[in-house]
């Protein structure tokens, strides 16, 4: 299978930014840099009253890396939503570039995935990645995987030493948004 970045370069740089990330957090990583968001949009109405709302909860805190290209499987980029406060872009305009990037039509089976899923895994181990409490955590996130979930929520450790407030984007928009990110907001 043809990867858009080298998984190891990926786990590199999610335990260099966020070294409190469980298992279940580069497991995350790894299925949005290969389904987008696919699987997080429901109604594009309400997931622009959940960006407002998120908002909210947004502290700028420097240095913060806005476009995080976690492509794998497929191009997509995490988007942190201060880029919707430190530039003039519009939450109408984001959240439709979201919702569009969820309709990309995205040909991984499951079962592909969980094949790639266990080569990341094994190079968490091999490389010896010191991940809090990866041994028990490998095991719980097996047993949910083999009940048949593939989607789930960042660890709590995670919300709470990083608290993330991204959207996932689809690499075709991102020149749109880094164009928008250049020019200041006037005061």
């Amino acid at each position: 299978m043809e990867y858009f970045s080298e998984p190891l370069k990926i786990i590199y740089e999610e335990f260099q930014k966020h070294p409190q990330a469980r298992i279940v957090d580069y497991y995350k990583l790894f299925f949005q840099g290969s389904y987008g968001p696919s699987h997080y949009i429901k109604n594009k109405e309400a997931s622009k009253n959940y960006i407002e709302k998120e908002l909210e909860k947004v502290s700028l805190v420097f240095p913060k890396q806005i476009f995080r290209n976690i492509s794998f499987l497929s191009p997509f980029y995490r988007i942190d939503l201060q880029l919707l406060i430190l530039y003039d872009v519009s939450i109408e305009e984001f959240n439709e570039l979201f919702f569009r990037s969820s309709l990309k039509k995205i040909k991984i089976n499951k079962e592909k995935w969980l094949v790639e899923w266990k080569k990341i895994e094994r190079l968490i181990v091999t490389e010896k990645i010191p991940i809090p409490d990866l041994k028990a955590d490998i095991k719980k996130l097996d047993r949910r995987l083999a009940m048949g979930e593939i989607v789930f929520s960042h660890s709590s450790e995670y919300h709470i030493h990083h608290q993330p407030h991204y959207r996932i984007i689809h690499s075709q928009y991102i020149p749109f948004l880094k164009e928008k990110a250049s020019v200041k907001t006037e005061a």
